[in-house]
């Protein structure tokens, strides 16, 4: 599969070829594969079959998911959220927090906030619970996550200090969390495309550097305005620090620190 047809299918798609760019040769694989699968020997055929078999065009959209993380990715939005945003949170009464994580890929985010909710819980005043829901639209992903074993490269932005107290050796070059921070997540499948959320009153939903990256805005923002309504009111929203977003898809956030934004009480 050549850019030119790859373009094709992102447009048929209503993804964006800016965020697709610099991933764009793992994903072509992905999809040339699954062509030789349907016996497609052309990117029209496949875009037929993408018309008529919605199994066919699940599997697609499963296969142009990106899925490269890494813990406390950008470590300027975990000092936000450690400093101001759970903060808030507690001063505010909440006996409980609901998180929602929309495109988990295999769940270093996740683990992420797991880790600083365990830290804060010990030095600092934070709500006595979390809830938390995890989604992806590709079941692997999800197994992946629900084992919590990731190779070095995922961890490199982790301090000393944490991964000797959350880590622990599983196989060469391949670390696992510990089975504590494993506890009380719910991986569930989920499109945010074509689904709505599956919480209501979200305390503070995280969705990096995925729906705003790789959809196009036509796309993105009815996604947007349903993850918005399943926003607690003074929510926060956290996305990744290059993204935007689209429109008046993001009416009623209000810009809160760097990439977090607020839901209006």
């Amino acid at each position: 599969m050549d850019d030119r047809q790859f373009v094709k299918l992102l447009d048929y798609m209503g993804y964006s070829w800016r965020g697709y760019r610099k991933v764009r040769q793992g994903a072509k694989k992905r999809v040339a594969r699954h062509m030789a699968e349907l016996g497609c020997r052309s990117i029209g055929a496949y875009l037929e079959l993408l018309d008529t078999r919605p199994e066919v065009l699940a599997e697609c959209e499963r296969r142009l998911s990106v899925t490269i993380s890494r813990f406390f990715r950008d470590l300027e939005v975990w000092r936000a959220l450690a400093e101001r945003v759970l903060s808030e949170l507690a001063e505010s009464g909440r006996g409980r927090v609901r998180v929602w994580f929309a495109g988990c890929a295999c769940g270093e985010e996740v683990y992420s906030f797991c880790i600083l909710w365990r830290e804060l819980q010990s030095v600092a005043n934070v709500p006595p619970e979390a809830e938390l829901v995890a989604t992806d639209l590709d079941p692997v992903c999800l197994q992946r996550a629900g084992r919590g074993i990731y190779p070095k490269g995922a961890l490199r932005d982790v301090s000393p200090e944490r991964f000797k107290r959350w880590f622990t050796l599983e196989e060469e070059e391949k670390y696992a969390v510990l089975p504590e921070l494993r506890e009380g997540i719910l991986w569930q499948r989920h499109n945010i495309l074509t689904a709505p959320p599956p919480v209501e009153d979200a305390d503070i939903v995280f969705l990096r550097n995925n729906l705003l990256t790789y959809c196009r805005g036509e796309v993105a923002a009815p996604a947007l305005q349903w993850i918005v309504q399943a926003l607690a009111p003074g929510g926060f929203l956290v996305t990744g620090s290059e993204e935007v977003l689209p429109g008046e898809a993001g009416s009623g956030l209000q810009s809160y620190d760097r990439c977090i934004y607020r839901k209006a009480e």
